[in-house]
């Protein structure tokens, strides 16, 4: 980003902000497409129209979960490295953060790095 011109500071909190807005975002739209199928499969529609509305919000979900997994791989970042050359024997530390974790409460079942 800051090659386009925006300048965040290094300051990563202020990204994790804007992730876990979008993050909350996309999972309200996801739960919105599953409660309109669940209406549409309880509405009596016509043979012409029974399929075609299930397949579509299918795909529309599809696509969300798609996104919500782009999301969540595309912000987990390092956000401190080790030194480019690594002596042997020495122990080094990273750390890692994950900027969407909050909202979809990862924290609650932590992923092995």
């Amino acid at each position: 980003m800051s090659g386009n011109g925006v300048s965040f500071d290094d300051n990563l909190d202020e990204i994790q902000v804007r992730c876990e807005i979008l993050t909350e975002t996309i999972w309200t739209i996801r739960r919105q497409l599953k409660n309109l199928s669940q209406m549409c499969s309880q509405l009596p529609l016509g043979p012409t129209h029974e399929g075609s509305h299930d397949r579509q919000i299918r795909t529309l979900i599809e696509r969300i979960d798609k996104l919500l997994n782009n999301l969540v791989f595309k912000t987990f970042i390092v956000e401190k490295q080790p030194p480019q050359v690594l002596k042997t024997q020495t122990r080094f530390e990273a750390t890692i953060r994950l900027l969407v974790g909050g909202k979809l409460n990862v924290d609650m079942t932590p992923p092995q790095v």
